[in-house]
């Protein structure tokens, strides 16, 4: 079956780690000041693992554990702009 699920940053988390049958990345945003990743799915395949990490606005870049591979995706702003991330995504190709 092909939908499109949401999954959820948990507050304080450095990034959130997905393992799911995604066919594509759709959307990273904020709502309810919670951010939140859309995802196409296709059920009859095989899961794929990415990591979604956020990077605040004047973060050091040395000091992030940020693969080498992640690829910059969109910027959101939380809590009515207080707070301005950056978001990147890696696929986990092996584990």
């Amino acid at each position: 079956m092909r939908t499109i699920y949401k999954y959820k940053m948990e507050p304080g988390a450095a990034c959130l780690r997905i393992e799911a049958p995604i066919v594509k990345l759709l959307s990273v945003q904020c709502q309810r000041s919670v951010i939140c990743v859309w995802a196409e799915v296709d059920t009859s395949l095989p899961n794929r693992k990415f990591i979604i990490t956020p990077i605040g606005t004047g973060w050091d870049l040395d000091m992030v554990e940020l693969p080498k591979d992640a690829i910059y995706w969109d910027t959101v702003q939380q809590f009515g702009g207080d707070l301005v991330w950056h978001v990147y995504y890696t696929e986990i190709k092996n584990d």
